[in-house]
């Protein structure tokens, strides 16, 4: 078993720390869960111009949307609900070495707290809603551009929406 380097962000506390995430057993995955308050994990790939660096994802809460009493935070054009933690992937070994374990994806984050919380910005309830329906009005104006019919299956910030090809005539 070992331990990696990671940084959990909590919106409600409005804090960035390091956190030791153990790998290599079978718990790991109900470690992380606990942690960010998650029922269905969720990964998400950090652009590298987020922080300046390749290899980021973070782990969060696939139902984080659909929960009141979130937390939001901002990373460029990310948006996420709820607490998240910053992970990086395990660096690839050279050819000839021994292969990792199935657990052993997950690396250290090399970055810094200070880097991470200049990057971040914690936001209310209503900017989450306001950066979020943007963004989907500016997804379904992009499909319908391309001759896309956009079906929009409810309201919510966390409504999906189908995209589908218009029929030709």
């Amino acid at each position: 078993m070992k331990a990696v380097r990671s940084i959990l962000i909590n919106p409600h506390e409005r804090s960035v720390r390091e956190v030791s995430v153990s790998t290599g057993n079978d718990r790991w995955r109900t470690e992380l869960r606990q942690m960010i308050g998650a029922e269905c994990l969720d990964v998400v790939q950090v652009p590298e111009d987020a922080f300046g660096v390749n290899g980021l994802f973070l782990m969060i809460d696939d139902e984080g949307l659909f929960k009141s009493k979130q937390g939001y935070t901002q990373c460029g054009d990310l948006v996420i609900a709820g607490p998240m933690l910053l992970c990086a992937e395990c660096q690839l070994k050279d050819e000839g070495e021994e292969e990792e374990e199935e657990e052993d994806w997950l690396g250290d984050v090399t970055i810094d707290i200070d880097q991470v919380f200049e990057k971040l910005r914690f936001i209310s309830a209503e900017q989450a809603a306001e950066i979020l329906e943007a963004q989907k009005a500016l997804a379904a104006r992009l499909y319908r551009e391309q001759g896309f019919n956009v079906e929009f299956l409810g309201d919510s910030l966390a409504s999906p929406f189908f995209v589908t090809r218009k029929e030709q005539p």
